[in-house]
């Protein structure tokens, strides 16, 4: 098969005084290389494969790789801070999947010392005093000389203060009193027990454990709230304020 030459190519070999036999060559050269083009140069990839892709210089120095691309353009490689495909590392103090560690717990206050419970009276207290009407309420009054003392005889029901008459407090010798009331009951049957003899004192809190017992199922109590109370004799005055905790115990 026998192609043309190019006329242009022509033109330029004669403009540049190439002729005679030696153009004449220079021609049949280029007809041939035309046909080559036409007919595909041997050595070429076969069909069907992608021709060679060259990478970009890297060093002075080229590099390439048939039917791939360059390492630079590989797909899903990036820096090692976030590589795509792979979830994030998080650091130590926020890893996923581990919870946070409890705080430890606070060792429990030992009491800087304790006072002698002497005496106890349970009454019917006639003032129910200000948290009487809420039931999980309790309250109490220290009295510490004999002023505060008289007082609170003068201001409470004559019965109470007759029940009161033998319960006497020697302030002198440092003695104190106390008044404590665990809160509204739904009848006059519940019992009020201290099991401790020697009260805590803490941080100058005195402590006192109050143990309200119902009464037993068999016998029959009005059904009318009661506002109980008890008076306690204590061997010391120094503490500076109450802390009452109550314990219902359940029917037995």
């Amino acid at each position: 098969m026998s192609r043309p030459v190019d006329p242009m190519l022509r033109w330029r070999l004669q403009a540049a005084g190439v002729t005679g036999r030696f153009g004449a060559g220079l021609l049949a050269a280029a007809g041939a290389l035309a046909l080559g083009a036409c007919q595909g140069v041997p050595g070429g990839p076969p069909p069907g494969q992608s021709p060679a892709v060259t990478a970009p210089a890297t060093g002075g120095s080229d590099r390439s790789v048939g039917g791939q691309q360059g390492m630079a353009g590989q797909p899903g490689q990036g820096g090692q801070s976030g590589q795509p495909g792979q979830p994030g590392q998080l650091g130590q103090a926020g890893q996923p999947g581990q919870p946070r560690q409890p705080a430890p717990a606070q060792p429990p206050v030992a009491p800087e010392r304790t006072i002698a419970l002497l005496a106890t009276r349970q009454l019917r207290c006639a003032d129910p005093g200000p948290q009487a009407q809420d039931p999980q309420r309790a309250s109490g009054a220290a009295f510490r000389d004999e002023a505060q003392w008289r007082a609170h005889l003068a201001g409470i029901d004559p019965g109470m203060r007759a029940a009161l008459a033998s319960f006497r407090i020697d302030f002198t010798a440092g003695e104190s009193a106390l008044l404590v009331r665990p809160g509204a009951l739904p009848n006059l049957g519940y019992r009020i027990a201290i099991p401790q003899v020697r009260l805590p004192v803490t941080a100058g809190t005195l402590g006192v454990q109050l143990l309200v017992e119902p009464p037993p199922p068999h016998l029959l109590q009005a059904q009318v709230i009661a506002f109980p109370c008890v008076y306690l004799r204590l061997a010391g005055a120094d503490y500076a304020g109450v802390a009452i905790d109550v314990e219902r115990l359940p029917a037995p």
